[in-house]
C-alpha cells in the first residue's frame, strides 16, 4: 500500500511539473545522533548526552538538470531514542535535574543538487539544506527539585519534555552508491551527515556541537513520458 502510494504520488507529480523523467525512491535504515563534547560542566550547569540511536526512512524524488546534475527532493521519518542528565542551578538554592530516556520523532524535509557519475553503478554527491518537525516526544526518568536542604523527587513516565524544538534545521551533506538493474530499477547505499544550525533537543545545545548520521538502503524506479504525451 504504502509503495503503491509513492509510485502514485511520482506519478502525478512527473504529470503536473512536466519533467520528461523523475527517479521515486524508498529507502529505510539507521541514524545516529553525535554530540561533541557530550558534557558540560560549569558552577550552573552540568548537563551530559549520549549519542542517540535510531531509524530513518525516506521518501526522494530526483531529475536531470544538465548530463552531471540532479536535483533532490526529500520527505521522511526520524527517530530517536537518547539518555540524558541535565541539572541546571536557577538560583544559590535552587536546582533542577533531569535523569533519564528520552524519545522524538520529526517529520523532515530535503533539497538539495546532486552531481553524479557512472552508468551502470553510480556515484552520487549533493550539499543542501535539511527541514525537521517534531510530531511526537516523551520522556520517563526523574525530575529532581533540590531547594535548599529539601530535595523532592518525582517519577516521570510517558511525560511530554519541554526540551524538543518545534522545528530543526541544518545543513547536509550526501552519498550514495546505486547499481542498476534495469534501466528502471536501481538499488542503492546513501550516507546523510547533518550539520544542525538549530538542533532539535534544547538539551545538546547546553553540551557541544550536534551532528545526525544516516544510512540507508533503498530502491528506486524511473518514471519517463513518452515523446507523445509531450
Amino acid at each position: 500500500m504504502f509503495i503503491r502510494l509513492l509510485f502514485s504520488f511520482a506519478a502525478l507529480l512527473f504529470s503536473s511539473m512536466g519533467f520528461a523523467q523523475i527517479y521515486a525512491e524508498i529507502s529505510s535504515g539507521y541514524s545516529f545522533t553525535t554530540v561533541s563534547p557530550n558534557f558540560r560542566n560549569t558552577f550552573e550547569l552540568d548537563s551530559r548526552v549520549d549519542s542517540s540511536f535510531g531509524r530513518d526512512h525516506q521518501i526522494s524524488f530526483s531529475g536531470p538538470i544538465s548530463s552531471k546534475m540532479r536535483y533532490l527532493f526529500r520527505m521522511g521519518y526520524n527517530q530517536h531514542r537518547i539518555h540524558v542528565f541535565h541539572s541546571k542551578r536557577e538560583s544559590q538554592s535552587f536546582t533542577e535535574q533531569l535523569d533519564g530516556r528520552m524519545q522524538s520523532r520529526y517529520l523532515n524535509l530535503m533539497a538539495a543538487p546532486i552531481w553524479h557519475k557512472g552508468e551502470r553503478l553510480e556515484f552520487t554527491y549533493g550539499l543542501g539544506f535539511y527541514a525537521g518537525f517534531l510530531f511526537y516526544s516523551r520522556f520517563d526518568g526523574t525530575l529532581k527539585i533540590i531547594d535548599g536542604t529539601e530535595t523532592t523527587v518525582y517519577e516521570l513516565r510517558n511525560s511530554t519534555p519541554m526540551s524538543y524544538r518545534d522545528m530543526a534545521t541544518g545543513l547536509f551533506t550526501t552519498l550514495g552508491l546505486h547499481y542498476s538493474l534495469s534501466p528502471k530499477i536501481k538499488v542503492g547505499l546513501a550516507t546523510d551527515l547533518i550539520l544542525f544550525l538549530i538542533a532539535k533537543n534544547l538539551i545538546f545545545q547546553d553540551t557541544g556541537s550536534v551532528n545526525e548520521i544516516n544510512m540507508r538502503l533503498g530502491v528506486s524506479y524511473k518514471f519517463e513520458k513518452r515523446p507523445d504525451d509531450l
